[in-house]
């Protein structure tokens, strides 16, 4: 349980940038994270001192709504040696919650993951019928495939060309 304490410096960590923009104070929550681990040990009765690595940086990232009637879903993908998933949650202009899905793909490499999290979003919106779609990815490889299917793993190359003949289908 975090301490009355630690709540009110996260608290004070979380700014409201506006309608659908929030950042958070990377060291705050690294320094959160930090005491609650070291809070679990003694709790435990483990004798350990623990040397957390040093926070290298930090990079400031805010979500921005898309534009009127258009829906954005972030997506990510990730993989260790023995699973991968993929997520993404789906938003309007006005940041309200529309959609979610979350996907444990077995063994497979990250940027399968990242492929797949984004078809997963291309097919879920197309099922919805949201025309006007901002899928939004931190894989470069992923953006990369959409003008170079030659990226694309041949296990996966039809879905993926799927994929992309659902991005111009016009709805009526």
């Amino acid at each position: 349980m975090v301490s009355l304490k630690l709540q009110k410096r996260l608290s004070a960590s979380v700014l409201n940038c506006g309608r659908g923009k929030v950042l958070l104070d990377p060291n705050e929550v690294n320094d959160i994270s930090l005491a609650n681990f070291r809070q679990n040990i003694r709790k435990l009765g483990l004798n350990v001192n623990i040397h957390p690595p040093k926070l290298l940086g930090t990079k400031e990232i805010i979500w921005l709504p898309p534009l009127p009637l258009w829906v954005k879903c972030n997506t990510d993908g990730a993989s260790t040696s023995i699973s991968s998933s993929c997520g993404g949650i789906f938003r309007n202009s006005e940041a309200d919650f529309m959609c979610a899905f979350a996907d444990n793909l077995g063994v497979g490499s990250a940027f399968n993951a990242e492929l797949i999290g984004a078809m997963n979003t291309i097919e879920l919106a197309n099922s919805k019928h949201w025309s006007n779609l901002w899928l939004e990815t931190d894989s470069v490889l992923v953006v990369k495939a959409f003008t170079n299917p030659g990226l694309i793993p041949w296990n996966l190359s039809n879905r993926w060309l799927n994929c992309i003949a659902l991005t111009s289908v016009p709805y009526l």
